[in-house]
């Protein structure tokens, strides 16, 4: 920044001597040398460049600690005993949600709602295929299933009301989640896309994200 204020201030000063033409010897000698000596400048910056003196970044060896964990010293045993069993089909495993209150289960050919003390409560026949999966909505207070080939399904916590929602396209879906205003469904396929619901909106469909894009973030 000094070097380029010099060459500016030279260059005004030699304008201005051109203009008027009254430069004098003793004059003319500075400016030669000034140039002479920001040229001599230049050359030692472009032969050595710019030396940076940094210190080496020393990392205490204290400061990090990994414990390492072997199998052997979870003891199973100290888990406390199962408060109750139920029984379920052996040929797949269950899909089962549940909220504050209620508990639901797949046992097909119904589904079963239970309490917090796992009492069976209801049961409710399934006419449709198998579902794969089921997650509770706490925005619409209700359970969403999904199915393989029938859609997807509205079923209010006491089993009453059964609605299947028209805006999501039928496919094999295989899991679902949801948020306050979302549901994400992936289909039973390798490499599955997810897709997007807007909750808030009918069941919008939003985006769908990329195998892609999901495995590689």
């Amino acid at each position: 920044m000094f070097k380029g204020k010099k060459i500016h201030q030279l260059k005004l000063k030699t304008n201005e001597l051109m203009r008027e033409q009254e430069a004098t010897h003793d004059e003319i000698c500075s400016l030669t040398a000034t140039i002479k000596g920001i040229k001599r400048d230049i050359d030692q910056y472009e032969e050595k460049g710019t030396v940076v003196d940094v210190n080496p970044l020393i990392i205490n060896q204290d400061l990090v600690y990994i414990e390492q964990w072997t199998s052997n010293e979870f003891d199973i045993s100290t888990l406390a005993s199962s408060y109750r069993t139920i029984a379920c089909s052996k040929d797949n495993w269950p899909a089962m949600a549940s909220n504050n209150h209620f508990l639901l289960i797949d046992q097909y050919p119904n589904l079963c709602l239970y309490d917090k003390q796992l009492t069976l409560l209801k049961e409710y026949p399934w006419e449709y295929d198998p579902i794969p999966d089921m997650c509770w909505s706490s925005t619409l207070n209700s359970f969403i299933i999904i199915t393989n080939n029938n859609g997807v399904f509205l079923i209010n916590e006491n089993l009453i009301s059964l609605e299947c929602i028209q805006t999501i396209e039928r496919k094999r879906w295989l899991s679902c989640t949801c948020s306050d205003s979302t549901l994400f469904l992936t289909t039973n396929e390798l490499g599955s896309n997810i897709f997007q619901f807007n909750l808030l909106l009918s069941f919008h469909f939003m985006k769908q994200w990329e195998s892609s894009q999901t495995c590689n973030s």
